[in-house]
């Protein structure tokens, strides 16, 4: 299970929802997958979800400064 006590939550609860921290490269694609319908599930029609994500490549290419 990726989201312990998330059963407790009721469809369409949420107007955001946020994943912070750079969470996406510590899950598998199936994960990710998971992650994303629990997420679908708990929205509202209308919301929306934040990813915050880092562009690795990026920083690789410009430095870590």
């Amino acid at each position: 299970m990726l989201c312990y006590g998330c059963e407790e939550f009721e469809e369409n609860t949420f107007d955001l929802v946020a994943l912070l921290g750079y969470p996406l490269a510590h899950f598998s694609i199936w994960d990710l997958d998971k992650i994303l319908q629990e997420v679908r599930r708990v929205l509202k029609p209308k919301g929306y979800i934040v990813i915050q994500e880092s562009d690795f490549l990026w920083t690789l290419i410009k430095g870590f400064y």
